[in-house]
């Protein structure tokens, strides 16, 4: 899928003040494609940012590039594997954040089981071996 500028830049006048806020794509099922909800989009709108998309699949060069342009990321929801690209991502906000200069970091759902996976540096974290599918339990006061 291919986004123009027009699609995540919808206030034009805001361009030099709006912070510009990147949204990790997410892969499309049985395609090699990528995609970004439009809510996601949308609510950054609504909060007066600008969004550009961060590749699922990009290479490291292209992801140093693109965060020189960010002011903030989203981890969307979704349902696939933490990506290299959110590896780089992750790399690049310490050494940032090394320098005192902070980006806000976002995750939404899958999003925030990338920064569980990220930040405790291992991708078994989320497997406990708990079930918790289709269960009912008892809420008491």
């Amino acid at each position: 899928i291919i986004f123009t500028a027009s699609f995540f830049c919808h206030n034009v006048d805001a361009t030099m003040t709006s912070p510009v806020i990147g949204i990790l794509t997410q892969p499309m099922l049985n395609s090699n494609d990528t995609m970004i909800a439009a809510s996601y989009v949308k609510w950054l709108d609504a909060g007066g940012a600008r969004s550009i998309p961060i590749p699922f699949d990009a290479s490291e060069d292209l992801v140093q590039d693109l965060f020189s342009q960010i002011d903030g990321i989203l981890f969307p929801g979704g349902a696939s594997d933490l990506p290299a690209s959110a590896i780089s991502i992750w790399k690049l906000l310490l050494q940032a954040y090394a320098h005192h200069d902070i980006l806000p970091l976002w995750g939404t759902c899958e999003g925030f089981e990338y920064l569980l996976q990220l930040g405790s540096g291992s991708t078994d974290i989320l497997e406990t071996g708990f079930v918790a599918e289709n269960i009912s339990l008892p809420l008491y006061q």
